[in-house]
């Protein structure tokens, strides 16, 4: 349940009936969008039994089965946080990946396979390398490359067992096998050579389930390349019989030191370790299921999912209603006019609804499938929602099959109003954006590859971007009261009678933004509020990057936010895990995990004089921005797990955009820089 969720209940509870145009408008959203919240609120209200709300012929309906105060009191305590990922199960995760990869894996593998970020992934190295310990594994790490699991296959399988032999973990077998494995590695068979071992072998029940769950560990190891090296003791009788049958149906993925590891396991009856019982293994289930799903459409449709927290949550809540067996309403959502707009999202749906189906055990009801299908089409709509008033025309050679071609691909990620010129053609009526494919001499013309790359869609996006945010900012608007009471804070900075106009207009724009943060709603801290001027100082000498780090958190010292402590443990991260700290072009967020050296949640921000080098083996390759000069430094000390993320998240976006680094390389005081932090992150804020 996001902000917006929540601001449409509170207006049903009051109303208690509205409308898909009212409620888009009054948030500036789409009707989809709308749609959306509504289905997340559905899987809000029908989880606790407190009601339900319908939506026909695009009237919304609010219908309770509790008192309207219950559920205001149920709402405030609500944690949109519940179902990331604790740093446990990530551990756990990012073990198992690596135990799959016969070299490094990279942090940007890892926080992209597990949604998180890559100083994340940083910080859980500790309990990752404490899990592996217990069981005899180890975990490595290089500089530049990432991390390596180092152990005996022995080790490694035993591992593996102990995860997918656990209750409620079958949801860990999409990272621990690739999809397609039961087809690999003939799983079908194998599961036949077993069945008739049960005779044969005279096995009790658990000892053949246990018999084809190693051999299937076994089976998709060796197939994967990973071979056992060291002999195992076992019953001959056991293992020419079990061989037999190997050969016998023509099994090729066990050999004989496979076979005796397995019989070697089952009959000694190795004790496997209990996992960290902090692990909640209904939510981890919720967790890979999600995270399996969405990475499989994002590839399937091409559109990236990972990005988008809102699906990711409203998605997760689902899946929970679904593996609870809760009972949803198939009247309650009418969805065919977004189903008809796009067949083909619909159809990548319904081509991993599998993913779904077999970790909850059952078929998804028709009516939990519509809720799935809001939930992306609204995350859809959420990605196209960028340039979808605005115009653009697209310059081309004359040629039908191009002209076909950029516009499909334009049109699949934007929704702006497009319309196709050939380069014969005198362009008519006034647009926001012209494009060309072509070499012209107007240098108001933004030129793109006539095949649309990913470079080309950035290009695209990032002057939308700007066009978007200087329409919303000439259009802010404010209701009379708010009105008011900016007029009579302007008046008294006029009364003062300021001769110096700029400084006049400092502290007029000082004052609005004051009281306009003050209005906030948001449980969590904005960026500005942890940056402000003091917190910010520019043209800072730092001899390297350890020096950086010092001088970034000298302030925080000084605030008494941290200790030095702090600094060192920053220090010896950056030195064993690599510059993974550097998140963006010239942008560098060292942090580490929450200890005794913490004592508020804050930030500070440098610009130094002279750029430095986070990486002390390679400098300047393009492909890599950990290796590329670092002009901004800026610290984060963590308190709690929630207060941060909004400031992170908006940091995050603000250095996607050149314009916004273009305008922050150009002040020249940090009040300068903190205005500018404030004003762009506002306007992200109004987009959502």
């Amino acid at each position: 349940m996001n902000q917006r969720s929540k601001e449409i209940l509170h207006f049903l509870i009051d109303k208690n009936h509205s409308s898909l145009k009212e409620l888009s408008e009054i948030h500036d959203v789409s009707e989809r969008t709308i749609r959306n919240d509504i289905a997340a609120l559905n899987d809000y209200l029908q989880h606790l039994a407190f009601g339900k709300i319908t939506v026909k012929n695009k009237q919304i309906k609010l219908h309770l089965d509790v008192s309207k105060k219950l559920i205001c009191d149920d709402m405030n305590k609500f944690d949109v946080y519940a179902y990331k990922f604790s740093s446990n199960e990530r551990s756990l995760i990012c073990l198992l990946i690596l135990l799959g990869s016969h070299g490094y894996v990279t942090l940007s593998q890892l926080s992209e396979k597990l949604l998180a970020s890559r100083s994340t992934i940083v910080n859980d190295v500790k309990s990752m390398r404490k899990l592996a310990s217990n069981h005899h594994l180890e975990i490595i790490s290089k500089a530049n490359k990432g991390y390596k699991a180092e152990a005996k296959e022995e080790d490694s399988r035993s591992f593996i067992y102990s995860v997918i032999s656990q209750n409620n973990l079958a949801a860990l077998e999409s990272v621990i096998f690739e999809e397609g494995y039961q087809q690999q590695i003939d799983l079908p068979l194998l599961q036949k050579i077993v069945a008739a071992s049960r005779e044969r072998l005279k096995l009790s029940e658990k000892n053949l389930n246990s018999l084809l769950t190693y051999a299937m560990i076994c089976s998709y190891r060796h197939y994967k390349g990973f071979t056992l090296t060291a002999d195992f003791p076992c019953p001959a009788n056991l293992l020419e019989a079990f061989q037999n049958l190997i050969l016998e149906y023509g099994y090729p993925y066990l050999d004989g030191r496979d076979i005796a590891f397995i019989f070697n396991q089952i009959l000694e009856g190795t004790h496997h370790q209990v996992l960290d019982a902090e692990i909640n293994k209904e939510t981890l289930r919720i967790q890979v299921i999600a995270m399996a799903f969405i990475e499989k459409i994002s590839k399937d449709s091409q559109i990236d999912f990972k990005d988008d927290y809102i699906f990711y949550e409203n998605f997760s809540a689902h899946l929970l209603r679904m593996m609870r067996r809760e009972i949803l309403d198939d009247a309650s959502l009418d969805i065919s006019d977004v189903v008809k707009s796009n067949p083909r999202i619909k159809q990548v749906i319904l081509d991993n609804l599998y993913i779904i189906e077999k970790n909850v055990g059952r078929k998804a009801s028709p009516a939990e499938v519509d809720y799935i299908i809001i939930y992306v089409y609204a995350a859809i709509e959420r990605k196209k929602r960028l340039g979808s008033n605005l115009r653009v025309a697209v310059l081309t050679e004359q040629k039908a099959t191009e002209a076909f071609f950029i516009e499909s691909k334009l049109l699949s990620q934007f929704s702006f109003s497009l319309d196709i010129y050939s380069i014969d053609d005198t362009i008519r009526g006034d647009y926001d954006l012209i494009l060309t494919t072509t070499s012209v001499p107007n240098k108001a013309y933004i030129q793109i590859s006539s095949y649309i790359s990913d470079e080309d869609y950035l290009l695209i996006a990032n002057h939308i971007n700007r066009i978007v945010q200087a329409r919303e900012l000439s259009q802010l608007s404010f209701d009379k009261e708010t009105a008011l009471r900016i007029y009579q804070m302007v008046a008294e900075e006029v009364d003062n009678a300021f001769k110096d106009k700029q400084e006049l207009k400092r502290r007029i724009k000082t004052k609005i933004f004051t009281h306009i943060s003050h209005t906030e709603t948001e449980a969590d801290t904005a960026l500005y509020e942890f940056l402000t001027s003091d917190r910010i100082e520019l043209e800072v000498e730092a001899n390297d990057w350890q020096d950086s780090i010092y001088k970034v958190g000298e302030k925080l010292i000084a605030k008494g936010d941290i200790t030095e402590d702090y600094l060192k443990v920053v220090i010896s991260n950056i030195k064993e895990n690599g510059p993974y700290v550097v998140i963006s072009q010239g942008f560098a967020f060292p942090h580490a995990p929450f200890g005794d050296y913490n004592r508020k949640t804050s930030m500070s921000l440098i610009r130094l004089k002279n750029m430095i080098y986070f990486d002390d083996e390679e400098h300047d390759n393009p492909q890599d921005i950990a290796t590329m000069p670092v002009k901004y430094v800026c610290m984060l000390s963590i308190t709690d797990r929630r207060k941060h993320l909004r400031a992170i998240f908006n940091l995050f976006n603000l250095l996607k955009d050149k314009d916004f680094r273009e305008k922050m390389d150009s002040c020249q005081t940090a009040q300068e820089i903190h205005n500018l932090i404030y004003e762009r992150e506002r306007l992200l804020e109004l987009r959502r």
